[in-house]
């Protein structure tokens, strides 16, 4: 039995060397001409890069995990693929192939040409074939980048999904998606942004947006991280970074560096966007946005003082919600007291009860 392993690391495969359909047609039509009864496996939109795991090295490559276990359970005498690439784009990763391979005296056929494990000009063939095809994956690697970096710096830059738009069928002159403006969407996000510029805090934010009466605190982190996310998506300004702008939004994400307000060069590191074309926000006010975002984020100690010990302890008689700790500077005197409260601001605001600060000194 001949097993033809057909493999593509996209779905939709236009840019593959060949389609998983013109390989599965092309495996049939060899196997039929050789007179041999074959099983298909096939695994499309899956790398032929990356190992999973070393004990199981093929978890997310279901067909090949497949193939192999046939191998052992000694169904399988030969293989047929298109190419050494379809099998693997990595030398470790081929060379795990070629033990069971090997240790099972599998024939191999790559298109039609038979590979002989045991000959020494073949294994040094392969060997040559696996480093060739690992170049080549660096050099789609690299083509890629430099068109996404391209379309970047047209303002061409898109997500598959994003907040405010939606993908419409018909494509532009140059066949890249269009997207059209949802208007409850970016009403919603006009409304967040001036909350949060008027000194509201995400979680208040996100209770406005959705008329939460009963806080979920689980609930409430993932909706505000949700819109940290969204806040910060510079597309919202109608422009879009250029790779240059991007490298120092990163920086500045990283704390690599403090000064965003670098970013005010507009000619410098800006470009109108193609794709996304509404301004809900300045370029200036998205720099504050960003700022402020990173200042509430801040950098978590990995030790904690006494004092937050008896963090979560203590219960509202409102509401059942826990007090938690909090260091709260006064604005007169300058110094910062200890005092417990709800979570989050969201709590305060629609509990009844006005949180009592508890000294502990």
């Amino acid at each position: 039995m001949i097993a033809i392993y057909c493999r593509t690391s996209r779905s939709r495969a236009e840019n593959e060397t060949k389609t998983i359909d013109q390989q599965i047609k092309a495996g049939i039509d060899w196997a039929k001409s050789q007179n041999q009864n074959y099983t298909l496996y096939t695994d499309e939109g899956k790398s032929g890069y990356k190992l999973d795991d070393d004990n199981e090295p093929f978890q997310k490559r279901p067909e090949m995990m497949r193939m192999i276990n046939d191998i052992k359970a000694g169904k399988i005498e030969s293989v047929w693929v298109w190419e050494h690439s379809r099998l693997s784009r990595q030398s470790y990763v081929s060379a795990v192939i070629d033990r069971e391979f090997e240790k099972h005296k599998i024939v191999l056929y790559e298109n039609g040409k038979k590979y002989d494990y045991n000959s020494s000009t073949d294994s040094l063939t392969r060997t040559i074939l696996s480093a060739v095809s690992k170049y080549e994956r660096e050099l789609i690697v690299a083509r890629t980048t430099r068109g996404l970096h391209n379309a970047i710096n047209l303002g061409n830059r898109s997500y598959a999904k994003f907040f405010g738009y939606k993908q419409i069928k018909q494509r532009d002159a140059h066949n890249h998606y269009q997207y059209e403006p949802v208007k409850s969407e970016l009403d919603m996000i006009k409304t967040a942004y001036d909350m949060y510029l008027s000194g509201e805090s995400l979680h208040q934010v996100t209770a406005t947006l959705y008329q939460l009466k009963i806080i979920d605190i689980a609930e409430m982190k993932k909706l505000s991280t949700k819109w940290a996310r969204i806040l910060g998506h510079e597309e919202y300004t109608g422009y879009t970074l250029n790779m240059e702008g991007l490298k120092i939004e990163q920086d500045f994400n990283n704390r690599v560096i403090d000064n965003l307000r670098i970013l005010l060069d507009v000619n410098k590191y800006w470009i109108p966007s193609k794709v996304y074309t509404v301004e809900l926000i300045t370029i200036e006010q998205w720099i504050d946005v960003k700022i402020k975002l990173r200042k509430n984020k801040g950098i978590k100690s990995k030790y904690r003082s006494v004092e937050t010990l008896a963090t979560g302890i203590l219960k509202c008689h409102q509401c059942g919600s826990s007090y938690f700790y909090h260091d709260v500077r006064d604005h007169r005197t300058k110094k910062a007291y200890p005092y417990y409260t709800h979570l989050t601001g969201n709590i305060r605001r629609i509990c009844k009860q006005s949180p009592k600060t508890i000294s502990l000194y």
